[in-house]
């Protein structure tokens, strides 16, 4: 082989080496880019569902009774959960405080980028149904 071949075979591996790296980076971008969007449409179903609870609870009502959500645990089992949290696929969401006011639901994923993990909180404003998000990034070792 001459030598032009030769940097030509290098230059070429070079490359592709180079290639293969960008794609990886970004395969990875990728992934956790729908892992933090998945988990932001996940929580907000759940607070769909917990405002229907909610809904249906308060046309329950009594003059007797204090609140339609007096704790956590109570909340998951109206919404289907076995307790006051629930892990899937996309991520771990727990109700993290409830009120006459607010219910928060927070999710963790278990994608990680570097060493951060994306995070959602879920706010249900009662009794106006008010539903807002806040999406973070969580540092994790």
């Amino acid at each position: 082989m001459g030598a032009q071949q030769i940097l030509l075979l290098i230059l070429s591996i070079i490359i592709i080496g180079t290639t293969i790296v960008v794609g990886i980076i970004l395969y990875q971008d990728q992934a956790y880019a729908a892992a933090k969007a998945a988990l932001s449409t996940e929580a907000k179903d759940y607070a769909s569902k917990f405002w229907n609870s909610y809904q249906s609870l308060a046309g329950q009502k009594t003059e007797g009774s204090v609140a339609a959500f007096p704790d956590t645990a109570q909340l998951g089992k109206y919404a289907g959960w076995d307790s006051n949290y629930r892990t899937t696929e996309v991520g771990t969401f727990s109700i993290s405080a409830v009120s006459d006011t607010c219910v928060y639901i927070t999710g963790s994923a278990q994608a990680r980028k570097k060493d951060k993990s994306p995070k959602v909180t879920v706010t249900i404003t009662l009794p106006e149904g008010k539903i807002s998000v806040v999406e973070n990034e969580v540092v994790t070792k």
